[in-house]
């Protein structure tokens, strides 16, 4: 797990490729309560994120048009569970017997989450799920499908509130990509007036704004953060 700096990781189960700096994951006064952990299996996290307590994110889909979506019928069948029914040694004969197909229906990729998301307490988002820069997804939602670039989403499972902003502020955003500046690039801006913002932005940019470039920390092992 690759993790740039500054980040906080609130209590929790975390098994992410790379979390980007300046997000912010399960903090406050509950953060340290069971209830409140977090669980958290992504292929990535993107900058300037904020996830409340309480979020499952890259939990397995079961496919519901299967005869049983139990996982000895899908690709899992390593599960501890199964050497209580089967000998040692049949378990890679049962794996054989299970389509390319049926793994490639039931088997999907991590999810990915971009850059300045905001997850509200208790949502869940599914493994094949992307969440584009920008979106937000509100408290206690169920996340199936891919959340567009500054798309609110919400409910179970979650559907189209609205967009934060108008289809051109919306690409304005996605080609200026400010999280890449660190925050000092919205020094001084009201991001109350969002059309001056993107103008000073832009403007910031094309001056020679540098980059940040963060330390990076590489975890070799996957840790509970208590």
């Amino acid at each position: 797990m690759i993790v740039e700096t500054p980040v906080i990781l609130g209590a929790g189960y975390y098994d992410v490729g790379q979390i980007g700096a300046f997000t912010t994951i399960n903090i406050g006064r509950y953060s340290n309560e069971e209830s409140s952990k977090v669980y958290i299996d992504a292929k990535q996290i993107g900058r300037f994120c904020m996830f409340a307590k309480n979020i499952k994110i890259g939990l397995a889909n079961h496919p519901t048009d299967f005869i049983s979506p139990h996982m000895m019928f899908r690709y899992d069948s390593k599960a501890i569970f199964f050497d209580n029914y089967m000998k040692k040694g049949k378990l890679p004969e049962w794996e054989k017997t299970i389509s390319a197909t049926n793994k490639a229906r039931s088997r999907k990729e991590l999810p990915v989450i971009g850059n300045d998301v905001w997850i509200g307490a208790d949502a869940i988002v599914l493994n094949g799920v992307t969440l584009g820069d920008g979106a937000i997804i509100a408290a206690g939602s169920v996340v199936t499908h891919d959340v567009s670039p500054y798309e609110i989403v919400g409910g179970n499972p979650a559907h189209h509130i609205k967009y934060r902003f108008e289809e051109k502020i919306v690409k304005q955003l996605c080609s200026i990509k400010w999280w890449e500046y660190g925050p000092d690039i919205l020094y001084g801006l009201n991001q109350g007036d969002i059309d001056q913002c993107l103008h000073s932005l832009q403007q910031r940019i094309d001056e020679g704004f540098p980059r940040y470039v963060s330390k990076v920390i590489e975890y070799n092992l996957t840790k509970a953060v208590k």
